[in-house]
């Protein structure tokens, strides 16, 4: 079940396991269309006090202060009223687009936020949300952070994720300054991954199968290539005879191959695991249930392996002295007797 899966660290309670998803980048979304020119002329900006989630009294919004206890600004402006139908056309049409596209039908905010960073000292300090992204950027190109990844977002580029961690840092070209750095919007529509596009996301969701899907059959068969390769090397290499050893006793080779890969080259141990019946569960790298501690077996088992052993001992010390034998006579045979 997901909501087994330990949550990685920084992963707060109050997000849920099947909002997680990757992220979808589409280049030049809405480029070239004077967007941030027209926006910066027509809108009417605000300076917001910086706010966030307060995790450790219940996740609860609260104001943020500096050091000496004032309020903080946030770090960059928004638009009074968000992107209002009407006042800028082109930016309708694109947001028609993109809620087409992405079939994007359950909107968290009424309209989506209009985000405006004046200059390269204005910045986003590193936060996240419950809902999922969809992100417009226009105007000069500036990063953004994606669980600390940089993705540089160019005019026009859009970009779609989860409730990954996300910011905006300060930026400025090499030998500039922060406030010589040109100016750059976002267009932020928060969306719920249910409705139309919760099957449109299904590329990007994290897999999570009930029973096996397209994703997961590729996985196995993928993981399942090496492992003839694998044997194949266990047999002529350093183990070569520990698989001998457990093949001869009747077990199946690449059981045998995973038993000792479980056992760290230990034979014995292998074997035991393999007469336990755990041969399937170490094949398919499930060996949480394996019996590792049949004392009573591991006697026979070591007896016989030494059967085994002392048998094939003895069939080349035959081998040897006919081979002896058949030479003595010859001169081959004083050659050696002489050196």
């Amino acid at each position: 079940e997901p909501k087994e899966v330990p949550k990685p660290q920084g992963v707060h309670e109050y997000l849920k396991t099947e909002f997680w998803r990757d992220i979808e980048i589409v280049r030049g979304f809405g480029k070239g269309l004077g967007i941030y020119e027209d926006a910066l002329q027509s809108t009417e900006w605000v300076q917001p006090m910086a706010d966030g989630r307060e995790f450790k009294n219940g996740g609860g919004y609260r104001l943020k202060y500096d050091k000496e206890g004032r309020m903080r600004p946030q770090g960059n402006q928004h638009a009074k009223d968000g992107v209002l139908p009407g006042r800028l056309p082109k930016l309708d049409k694109l947001m028609q687009r993109l809620l087409v596209e992405q079939n994007i039908d359950d909107r968290v905010l009424k309209r989506p936020g209009l985000l405006w960073y004046p200059d390269g000292t204005s910045d986003a300090i590193v936060h996240r949300h419950e809902a999922w992204t969809a992100l417009m950027s226009f105007g000069a190109p500036r990063i953004l952070t994606i669980d600390g990844h940089p993705v540089l977002l160019r005019d026009g580029d859009l970009i779609v994720f989860g409730t990954q961690r996300h910011g905006v840092p300060k930026m400025c070209h090499e030998g500039s300054t922060f406030d010589d750095y040109p100016g750059r919007m976002s267009v932020v529509c928060f969306f719920m991954p249910t409705g139309q596009q919760a099957e449109g996301s299904a590329p990007w969701a994290a897999i999570r199968d009930d029973q096996p899907s397209r994703k997961m059959t590729a996985m196995l068969r993928d993981a399942d290539l090496g492992k003839g390769a694998e044997l194949s090397g266990l047999k002529t290499g350093e183990k070569a005879l520990e698989i001998e050893q457990l093949t001869a006793l009747g077990f199946d080779a690449r059981e045998a191959a995973a038993a000792l890969r479980a056992a760290a080259g230990d034979v014995t141990l292998a074997a035991e695991a393999l007469l336990a019946g755990n041969g399937p569960a170490l094949l398919e790298g499930d060996c949480g249930a394996c019996d590792l501690s049949r004392s009573s077996q591991i006697s026979a088992l070591w007896a016989r392996l030494q059967e085994l052993q002392s048998a094939k001992a003895a069939k080349g010390v035959a081998s040897g002295s006919s081979s002896s034998s058949g030479g003595g006579g010859g001169g081959g045979g004083v050659k050696a007797e002489d050196d």
